[in-house]
């Protein structure tokens, strides 16, 4: 789950009925080939947030996923979501994300992909 609480107090004003209110949201991978396994790599939220500000942020992370494509060959597909709101945060989630791909997606081919939440700024 990216997000699982029981009250999400946003937008932040004191209007009660316009907050997004209890909350489950998620990141998943769908395939029509059998996934046989999942980790899941939760990502550190922003520093510079209020600790009461992070308990009801979403929850950033990397699921990898083992999918079966026959009896001899096998796909890693690593879905992720970054921070979007701090490049410092988003910069060390990144490595986070390699040092755990290096460690648990060494057998198979891989494909990484999701919601890196970068900006191109050379335009």
């Amino acid at each position: 789950y990216t997000w699982d609480k029981r009250w999400v107090p946003y937008p932040t004003n004191f209007r009660f009925k316009t907050h997004f209110g209890p909350t489950l949201a998620a990141q998943a991978v769908f395939s029509k080939y059998p996934i046989i396994t999942q980790k899941i790599q939760r990502l550190p939220k922003p520093r510079e947030n209020l600790n009461l500000y992070n308990t009801f942020y979403l929850d950033r992370l990397c699921q990898l996923v083992t999918i079966k494509l026959n009896d001899t060959q096998h796909l890693q597909l690593a879905n992720l979501h970054l921070e979007a709101f701090r490049r410092q945060t988003r910069s060390h989630q990144a490595k986070l994300v390699l040092d755990f791909l290096d460690t648990h997606a060494k057998e198979n081919p891989l494909i990484v992909c999701g919601d890196f939440n970068a900006v191109d700024t050379t335009v």
